[in-house]
């Protein structure tokens, strides 16, 4: 799955501290209903980060979301590559079997249907009141505009 909604826009603040030997500096975004901060450096000039956490003017060494539910911290740096290298190594995780976010959001609105139709033909005559109203832990807009149990 490729996310082709991801459009972060990160606040950078003033806040800096030390990670390993880097100088790294503090931003701040929210994603899909949760708040993030992030330590990155401009010693490693790569706007990439964990998951689809990047676009920042250096690399990410940590982040987290506020409630520190999800959390990641670089534990190992290898700066024997290339930009170039890490670009092309990058984009070989693109398969072509991938599919958008967008469509995997319709795939799984499609399996929560599915599931709550099976689920009531199996409750006992006169039982009503089953019903799937979530997909995820995540607010986003992008699952409350698929309109899956309406």
């Amino acid at each position: 799955i490729y996310d082709d909604t991801i459009n972060l826009k990160w606040e950078i603040t003033n806040l800096t501290k030390i990670m390993d030997g880097f100088n790294c500096i503090q931003a701040l975004t929210e994603f899909r209903g949760r708040k993030y901060v992030a330590w990155f450096t401009i010693d490693i000039p790569l706007p990439y980060g964990p998951s689809k956490f990047n676009g920042l003017p250096g690399l990410i060494l940590e982040i987290h979301d506020i409630d520190k539910i999800y959390y990641v911290k670089a534990t190992t740096i290898n700066l024997s590559y290339k930009s170039n290298e890490i670009d092309n190594f990058l984009d070989k995780y693109v398969f072509e079997n991938s599919i958008s976010y967008s469509k995997y959001l319709e795939y799984k609105c499609k399996d929560a249907k599915d599931f709550e139709s099976n689920i009531k033909t199996k409750l006992p005559r006169g039982i009503s009141g089953f019903k799937i109203d979530k997909l995820g832990d995540e607010n986003n807009q992008e699952i409350e505009n698929l309109d899956c149990f309406n």
